[in-house]
């Protein structure tokens, strides 16, 4: 009978394992009506939100689309991060005959290699890993930025459906 108790408190107060990894997903043209366009080459940069188009269905039906007209054209964008910890930041992004290779930018740290925009026709990836960034609790800026174009490509501009960040390892780990 002892033995039984003694068991029966183990199992009571045992824990039930690390808590799920936390994910934050953005629809990135949620993220238009706050976003900066910084154009150093002062080429009148915009940045919108795109309805479905193209053949191509966006997830929440539209996208951010940004109309960069020059290499070092930027758009700025604020996310929000639970928790202290490490995060796999990646997007789902779009490819078009007119859109330039990208990088992405973490509070002014490359995260991430060149993007390369350009399809001969529009299209959705599918959810591309950018990389790993260890990031506080709180605000984050996320840019997006205009690095060059391939030759097949005749313009400047870019499209991102959503962006995810994914903790890496516990929440409980990271505390």
């Amino acid at each position: 009978m002892l033995v039984v108790v003694a068991v029966g408190v183990v199992l009571l107060t045992r824990d039930s394992g690390p808590a799920e990894p936390r994910v934050v997903t953005v629809e990135a043209e949620s993220l238009v009506d706050g976003a900066t366009v910084e154009s150093p080459k002062k080429s009148k940069a915009t940045v919108e939100v795109q309805p479905n188009c193209c053949a191509v269905t966006w997830s929440g039906d539209n996208q951010l689309f940004f109309q960069g007209l020059a290499i070092g054209d930027r758009v700025m964008m604020t996310v929000q991060i639970p928790a202290d910890g490490t995060w796999r930041f990646a997007a789902v992004r779009t490819t078009a005959p007119d859109y330039a290779n990208t990088v992405f930018t973490i509070d002014g740290t490359q995260v991430g290699g060149t993007f390369l925009g350009f399809t001969p026709e529009v299209r959705r990836t599918e959810l591309l890993d950018v990389g790993t960034v260890r990031l506080t609790r709180g605000a984050h800026q996320v840019t997006l930025l205009v690095v060059g174009k391939t030759q097949g490509t005749i313009g400047y501009f870019a499209g991102v459906d959503l962006l995810r960040f994914s903790e890496v390892g516990s929440p409980a780990a990271a505390r």
